[in-house]
């Protein structure tokens, strides 16, 4: 039975196998990112994406996603970002005022409402009393920190 199979035969079937076996791996897991590929708007530098409400995906999904209780993993992916902009943007503010660095911070932890009942809500408040201090804005506290969430 093997002998009526040809090498070519056998390398054009391996082939397909292997073409439709990472077709299947892109769809299923890259699927948000190919919609966004697909979607893109010609001519434009900034990526816009449009979604259809297409049953499992599209905004109403999306907005299910959103709706979950948050997870320790996802918090930890909050508080990296929370850190990132933080020591971005306080890096460049070395001679800005103790209420403008406040203002500042408030509106940051405004963008991170679910990090307020956190856990760990006192080592984000050392965390930026550190970089505070690290970048030559040394009058921030913990206390004053704590009353800016």
């Amino acid at each position: 039975m093997l002998n009526n199979i040809s090498w070519q035969e056998y390398l054009t079937t391996i082939g397909a196998a292997t073409v439709l076996y990472y077709i299947f791996v892109a769809i299923r897991y890259y699927r948000g990112d190919l919609k966004r590929i697909m979607n893109r708007k010609p001519g434009n530098s900034r990526e816009i994406f449009v979604y259809e409400d297409t049953g499992d995906t599209g905004p109403v999904a999306m907005a299910m996603d959103m709706q979950e209780p948050e997870g320790i993993g996802n918090e930890i992916d909050l508080i990296e970002d929370l850190a990132e902009r933080l020591t971005s943007s306080i890096a460049g503010k070395g001679a800005a005022s103790k209420q403008e660095v406040e203002e500042y911070i408030g509106l940051l932890f405004k963008d991170y409402p679910s990090l307020k009942a956190s856990a760990l809500r006192e080592s984000i408040s050392e965390l930026v009393v550190s970089e505070c201090e690290k970048n030559g804005i040394g009058s921030l506290n913990k206390r004053d920190v704590d009353k800016l969430w």
